[in-house]
């Protein structure tokens, strides 16, 4: 490593940490039900015109910074401009697969995940991966590509689900009093939700077993988690990966008109990128996670 990149790589953190810091105060703006919004386009092209700039002036690289330059002007064209490919550049063998998993989670929050108030988020996050990608080809050391990484990573972790959408809705099936067999209706949204999740290999299903007020409290959280099994098994056999499936058992509950109601298991459909299952981690009781993320 020269002199030069010596001292490029020094200032690296501090001056992407600043400039992403003032890329997070934009205001929440965009009015457009496409990833390809005037707003998000907006925040993009700011996005790679910083980024191109941060490539010339401290790392002395003036070919990304062509590259990213370029970028920004398709995007303040109108153009539709995707994240780098992992193939584009002359990753190390070790960083390939975490790249290429990376890129398609991004490629499913872009496709999936647009609302106005995700524009900023979703821009920051694709800047933030061909940073990383561009980095982890000039430096294969971690300190080099880090901050990308980590902005990239926070980004897709900040992103709001709407629940205008389909993938946002949060799905229930019900039960008889104290049983845990699925009636006909319930496998058919059982098997919409498989349908769906079929499409969206980067999402995540949260259950979350209930039971009304009959019987005593240990009983009830029994029922509620084997209620939250019978689902999850039904989904695993209907092509729902198990290690993308999490159950929780909130016992008894009171919050709807009749006990029919309460005897439920609720079915939340989440991108597993975005941070922490809320309603999940807040269940009283037990819990048992698909995976650890």
């Amino acid at each position: 490593m020269t002199v030069t990149n010596r001292i490029a790589l020094a200032i690296f953190i501090p001056c992407l940490l600043v400039l992403s810091a003032c890329l997070g105060s934009l205001p929440l703006v965009g009015d457009s039900s496409m990833v390809t919004g005037a707003g998000f386009r907006e925040h993009l092209a700011n996005e790679y015109t910083n980024l191109a700039e941060f490539e010339g002036q401290y790392m002395n690289d003036r070919q990304d910074a062509a590259h990213f330059e370029a970028k920004a002007r398709r995007v303040s064209r109108g153009q539709q401009v995707m994240p780098d490919s992992v193939d584009s550049r002359n990753i190390p063998h070790f960083a390939a697969e975490e790249l290429e998993r990376a890129r398609a989670r991004l490629i499913d929050a872009l496709r999936t995940m647009y609302t106005s108030n995700n524009e900023p988020l979703l821009a920051l996050a694709q800047s933030r991966f061909d940073c990383w990608l561009a980095h982890q080809e000039d430096y294969p050391v971690e300190d080099a590509y880090i901050s990308c990484k980590m902005f990239f990573y926070d980004a897709l972790s900040l992103l709001s689900v709407s629940t205008d959408t389909k993938f946002g809705d949060v799905h229930a099936v019900f039960f008889d009093s104290g049983m845990i067999e699925l009636h006909d209706d319930a496998k058919a949204t059982l098997r919409d939700v498989a349908e769906i999740m079929e499409k969206r290999a980067q999402w995540d299903v949260t259950l979350i077993g209930y039971t009304d007020s009959k019987g005593d409290l240990a009983t009830n959280k029994q029922l509620s988690m084997r209620r939250a099994i019978a689902v999850k098994n039904f989904l695993g056999q209907n092509g729902v990966p198990f290690d993308h499936i999490h159950i929780a058992a909130a016992g008894e509950i009171s919050d709807g008109p009749d006990d029919a109601h309460n005897r439920r298991v609720e079915i939340e459909l989440k991108p597993s990128y975005v941070a922490d299952h809320e309603k999940l981690s807040n269940a009283p009781g037990w819990q048992h996670m698909g995976k650890v993320n």
